[in-house]
Parts: structure tokens; C-alpha cells; sequence
């Protein structure tokens, strides 16, 4: 059965395009403060580029020492970098554009159609940005759309 999606709470809360739409200047909630950090970096300095590793799909399945060292390589880069790209991962390009396509109309879309999609509060699928954890919590400067599609018993689609 499919949640009522008028009678669940939704989060109280101005999404990026409402802040930028008004004028009213960058909020506190998404400023960080400088504060000691053990490597001495300011979080307003320059970041460090890195190399992204490129994790191959396609050999993770393999049994043979390809496929050993590409899981080695992922687990290096959850480890050292927390982010990787992929590739032979047997998604089509056709069906990524069509992806990208569609995202665009929802976020095309003006703020009040998006709001019926607001993620409920505590919960993380649907529209909006940070879950808000702590009073002092800093919220990244971006609106999200998360749906998840597996588990299928998970999904909450009915967006």
C-alpha cells in the first residue's frame, strides 16, 4: 500500500533556488567556520587535486588476478578517496541521457511543483537538501532528488 503523500510531514525547510529567488544572501547554515583541523588547511584555501581512480565493473566478477587487484583498487578508493568513477558498468548511454534528461525537467520545475515531492522529515527519499541532524549541523548548498530503486521492496516511488 502506498503512503498518502499530502498527510506526511514534510521538513520545514527554504530550498537553495527559494534562498537565491529571494535575494537574501547566503544563509549561516551553509557557511563553515575556520576551526584547527590537524593538517592546518583552511577550509576556504586552495583543495588539493587528486586522482579519482576509474573502477572497471566488468572485472570485479573475475576470479582471476585482473579481477583481484580491480577489487583492490576499490577498496583503496572507498578507503583513500571515498569517490570513484566507473566504467563497463552496462548502463547504455541512451538510457543515462534519457536520465539526464529527465532530471533536468524536474529541476526545471518551479519550486512549489518540487515541494510536493519533499522528502518526509527523518526520512532521506524525495526532494529537498540536508537532512538536519544537529542545531550546529552546516548544510551543503544544493537541492537533491534521491529515489532508491534497489531493494525494490525500498523504493518510494510514488512521487
Amino acid at each position: 500500500m502506498k503512503p498518502n503523500i499530502s498527510s506526511m510531514e514534510k521538513p520545514k525547510f527554504k530550498t537553495v533556488q527559494e534562498v537565491v529567488a529571494t535575494g537574501e544572501g547566503l544563509p549561516e547554515r551553509y557557511l563553515y567556520t575556520n576551526t584547527d583541523n590537524s593538517e592546518g588547511q583552511s577550509l576556504n584555501g586552495m583543495v588539493q587535486e587528486m586522482d579519482i581512480p576509474t573502477i572497471d565493473l566488468s572485472l570485479l566478477l573475475s576470479s582471476s588476478d585482473e579481477g583481484r587487484e580491480e577489487l583492490s583498487k576499490l577498496h583503496s578508493a572507498l578507503s583513500e578517496c571515498g569517490v570513484f568513477h566507473v566504467m563497463n558498468h552496462g548502463i547504455t548511454e541512451a538510457f543515462l541521457n534519457k536520465i539526464y534528461e529527465l532530471t533536468k525537467q524536474f529541476f526545471a520545475l518551479p519550486a512549489e511543483e518540487k515541494q510536493k515531492y519533499a522528502r518526509e522529515i527523518n526520512g532521506y527519499q524525495g526532494y529537498g537538501n540536508d537532512m538536519i541532524l544537529t542545531d550546529d549541523q552546516v548544510l551543503d548548498w544544493t537541492d537533491r532528488l534521491y529515489l532508491m530503486t534497489y531493494p525494490e521492496d525500498q523504493r518510494q516511488l510514488q512521487f
